[in-house]
């Protein structure tokens, strides 16, 4: 054969083969879709044998009742309307009634209910990819997705403010500490870790001395003095925003008012005693503070709150 002819036969073959691998791809693209397919009339095909299924179960229950229902010996002689049942159980024809339809909804298939998808946290996307050696000459089909929810556990930074400082015309140039309340000025405590600790108490009711071991385990020694000091002075930092909303409320024209029981610990005697707190609420402007005054639920405490407010109030019929 010659060379000419050589190489025409050698590209006639690798144009066949070609067409070949294409014909395989496109076979394995109907393939697929025939699985797809086939999964899906499975799915359907075991909805319904469920539903037989259920319906077998509601026909001999009421054929031979509930489990109680049933008869404790094997050799005792089963009857309907006073006559014999068959030995196979089923009831004589001409004694069976049929009973009217009941206009009711028809008994739908089971449907599992979706999986949780979780759109409102923080998301992060990993792509994974076979080992590059099973890759080579391999064709991308398509992707499959899943997720898994991971924790991050809490942790506390210590974070170093090195300012720079620089001279000019006899003055000197310092740069700003991020702003923070004038009540955190001198203390090692961002208000982040403030709220955090407010929270975790008043919110989630996580005491003092358990957040201590939350902060020991994260790196953080921090004296239980120390930590009290803090919360009174997020407390203190905090009560303009109280009388902000105080004022909000009552600016309202209709209130709902009632006072709750709160325990409160006496240290004379060492233990908690019952003591009152009032609550006010403003159901339009979805407001409510909450008054306290030495634990009473005397008329005084609420007279002193609405001594200039007018409007309808709405509560029990407690007299104070």
């Amino acid at each position: 054969m010659k060379r000419n002819h050589l190489n025409d036969f050698l590209v006639e073959q690798i144009k066949n083969k070609d067409s070949q691998i294409e014909g395989l791809n496109q076979l394995i693209s109907s393939l697929i879709e025939k699985i797809e397919s086939l999964e899906k009339n499975i799915c359907s095909y075991e909805n319904l044998v469920k539903e037989l299924r259920d319906t077998i179960n509601l026909l001999n229950k009421r054929l031979y009742g509930s489990k109680s229902e049933k008869s404790h010996s094997e050799n005792s002689e089963r009857k309907y309307n006073g006559e014999k049942l068959s030995s196979k159980g089923t009831y004589p024809k001409e004694k069976i009634e049929e009973k009217p339809d009941k206009k009711s909804n028809p008994r739908k298939a089971y449907k599992r209910p979706e999986r949780r998808t979780y759109d409102d946290i923080e998301e992060k996307i990993e792509i994974l990819e076979p080992d590059a050696e099973e890759l080579i000459g391999a064709k991308f089909v398509r992707s499959e997705k899943s997720f898994r929810l991971y924790m991050i556990p809490a942790k506390i930074v210590k974070v170093i403010y090195d300012r720079r400082i620089y001279a000019k015309d006899g003055h000197l140039i310092m740069p700003k500490l991020p702003y923070t309340p004038e009540e955190f000025y001198r203390r090692h405590a961002d208000p982040s870790l403030m709220a955090g600790i407010l929270t975790n108490k008043f919110l989630y009711h996580l005491p003092i001395h358990r957040q201590l071991n939350m902060f020991v385990n994260a790196g953080a020694k921090i004296a239980r003095s120390t930590l009290y000091d803090w919360c009174g002075t997020a407390i203190d930092a905090l009560e303009g925003l109280y009388y902000s909303i105080r004022s909000e409320v009552l600016k309202g024209n209709y209130l709902n008012i009632d006072e709750t029981t709160i325990s409160v610990i006496d240290e004379d005697v060492h233990h908690a005693k019952k003591e009152y707190m009032w609550g006010l609420v403003n159901t339009r402007s979805k407001l409510t503070f909450f008054a306290y005054e030495d634990g009473s639920r005397s008329r005084n405490v609420i007279s002193n709150i609405l001594e200039s407010y007018i409007g309808t109030i709405q509560t029990d019929g407690y007299s104070v």
